[in-house]
């Protein structure tokens, strides 16, 4: 997937992108598998109660229109879910989400944290960069693609001499 082409003004102030970070394609790629397969069931259950199968007909009835809903809420989900980017820039960090752009310097970064909750593997890995006056930008690995490198460049671009900084 073809990085979005960054605004103008955003390069004026940030600077050219150094590495860009889109979305993590196998998540979508798992609602899409996932939602395809509960409209599939649903399909199945609500033939059984057309066709009289004795699985029970109200059993069949409610969970064939809550597989099939449920498939479609996914498949609505992950077709609209808009497409975040991330950009390290040598002035700062621009990031696109949706259709909205945004940008902040690394002056503003007070602290880089990993904020992986769970142990031994099982969890949800992400971190979070803290900028001046407590606002924050989370990352999720299951939400960007090349996270650990995401990780590791932001890292290496939070000032050093940052109170926090690094953790």
């Amino acid at each position: 997937m073809r990085p979005p082409t960054i605004p103008p003004d955003l390069i004026a102030e940030f600077g050219d992108p150094e590495q860009a970070f889109g979305p993590n394609r196998r998540t979508r790629i798992g609602f899409v598998v996932v939602g395809g397969l509960l409209l599939v069931f649903g399909g199945l259950l609500y033939a059984a109660w057309i066709c009289k199968v004795p699985v029970g007909q109200w059993f069949s009835t409610w969970v064939a229109t809550a597989m099939a809903v449920g498939g479609a809420v996914v498949l609505y989900g992950a077709w609209k879910l808009p497409a975040n980017w991330v950009f390290v820039c040598p002035r700062g960090l621009v990031r696109k989400r949706g259709t909205r752009w945004e940008g902040r310097g690394w002056s503003e970064a007070v602290r880089f944290e990993d904020a992986t909750l769970g142990n031994r593997g099982s969890g949800i890995r992400q971190s979070r960069l803290v900028w001046n006056f407590g606002h924050e930008w989370g990352f999720l690995a299951d939400t960007v693609a090349d996270y650990d490198r995401l990780v590791e460049s932001v890292r290496g671009k939070v000032p050093e001499h940052s109170p926090g900084a690094n953790l």
